[in-house]
């Protein structure tokens, strides 16, 4: 009984920062899209906004026993670094040959994420953010060295 509520927790907790993470990142980029703010300004509010949340839902997952929501909170980060690199560098060839709501979307991102406009550079930010974040939640959960790294990277 109390093992199936741990995991209950760190799924709520994970869903959770998958949820609020994601929904940020469309609402963020609605913004940036319709030009409601200058594009640099959009690219600090994803970034602050998104390791804020981040370390508030670590907050859901259990005392003591957080780790799978940790590490599925790491892995996920990992997806997302490993889908922004995908639509960095794929060969313009292949890009071509994508799917066109698939096209849409990376120049999506692309318009929103960029600062020259080049695919190559969706990877970039999120290697520099996600990378550390990815380590620094599995490693050491909601640890002081976790919010003292997250705070300095943020620049908040």
């Amino acid at each position: 009984q109390e093992v199936h509520s741990m995991m209950d927790e760190n799924l709520k907790g994970f869903l959770a920062v998958v949820f609020f993470v994601v929904l940020e990142v469309e609402i963020i980029g609605v913004i940036g899209r319709n030009k409601l703010l200058p594009a640099v300004l959009v690219r600090k509010m994803t970034h602050i906004s998104c390791g804020t949340t981040m370390l508030l839902c670590l907050a859901l997952l259990p005392m003591g026993n957080s780790w799978p929501g940790r590490f599925s909170i790491s892995l996920f980060l990992v997806c997302f670094i490993v889908a922004f690199s995908l639509g960095a560098y794929i060969p313009d060839k292949d890009y071509s040959q994508l799917p066109a709501p698939l096209k849409d979307r990376i120049q999506s991102l692309v318009n929103s994420c960029s600062r020259s406009g080049m695919r190559s550079e969706l990877s970039k930010g999120t290697l520099f953010y996600c990378v550390p974040t990815a380590m620094l939640v599995c490693l050491f959960g909601t640890a002081p060295v976790t919010v003292f790294t997250l705070r300095f990277l943020l620049r908040v």
